[in-house]
């Protein structure tokens, strides 16, 4: 059946480009690039569309679901990061706080009036390329309200290559020696995570994503297991942890 030979050869060229994906990634890290399992398998991604968008590639579109149950992996990897030291310092970082916000707005509010007078692009386009902080969410929120997305997907990406390439650069030349990845630090990947604690991650997205689709949130794909997950881990009842 014509239906079932699309959906089998979506599922290779699907499980295709992951595994090129992490290939990628792992000659990255290799590497000592700045977050390598993004930039390894987005390079990866876009020699193999430039390769072949008129042959194998062609018409082809990652599956949504299958997408969005990993935007919903890192709303919970999110989440888990709001743990009760984080509220209790809340009152000492004020001033920072109010003076990131302030800043924020300005730069969100410059970046807007940048893509929508000189690059023309439509309101919704140009309020989400501009955001200067949250690529996931940038991309989710700006889908649902209606942005160019292959447009607003390289805007986020060109401002997160930009960012990771200039800052460590920086940063190494003023200090002298190389800082962050480059320099080898890095999240412990050795600290075991449990069958049961990977069963109970992916539970916590499942159930997160359910929530956002009943009481209808915004971006539900990342908020709903994100709120969930932070509950759970201000509750002290689970302990979220994702493998690095």
């Amino acid at each position: 059946m014509p239906g079932t030979t699309l959906t089998l050869r979506m599922i290779a060229l699907t499980t295709l480009l992951l595994a090129l994906g992490g290939a990628g990634g792992l000659v990255a890290q290799a590497l000592h690039l700045p977050m390598p399992f993004m930039l390894g398998s987005l390079a990866v991604a876009a020699l193999a569309v430039g390769l072949f968008q008129h042959g194998q590639l062609r018409d082809y579109r990652f599956p949504m679901r299958f997408r969005t149950f990993f935007i919903g992996l890192i709303g919970v990897m999110i989440g888990t990061q709001v743990r009760p030291e984080l509220i209790s310092e809340a009152g000492d970082l004020v001033l920072t706080l109010s003076a990131l916000a302030v800043f924020v707005a300005l730069a969100h509010g410059g970046n807007f009036l940048i893509f929508r007078r000189l690059g023309g692009y439509s309101r919704a386009t140009a309020y989400y390329a501009g955001t200067p902080g949250g690529l996931m969410e940038s991309l989710v929120m700006g889908e649902r309200a209606g942005a160019d997305l292959p447009l607003l997907t390289a805007q986020q990406f060109l401002r997160i290559i930009i960012v990771i390439t200039v800052i460590p650069t920086g940063m190494s030349l003023w200090f002298g020696h190389p800082v962050g990845s480059a320099a080898g630090f890095g999240p412990d990947a050795r600290q075991p995570v449990t069958p049961e604690a990977l069963a109970l991650i992916a539970l916590a997205a499942a159930a997160g994503l359910g929530l956002a689709r009943v009481v209808r949130l915004p971006a539900g794909q990342i908020t709903g297991p994100l709120l969930l997950s932070a509950a759970l881990t201000l509750s002290g009842v689970v302990d979220l942890h994702l493998p690095f």
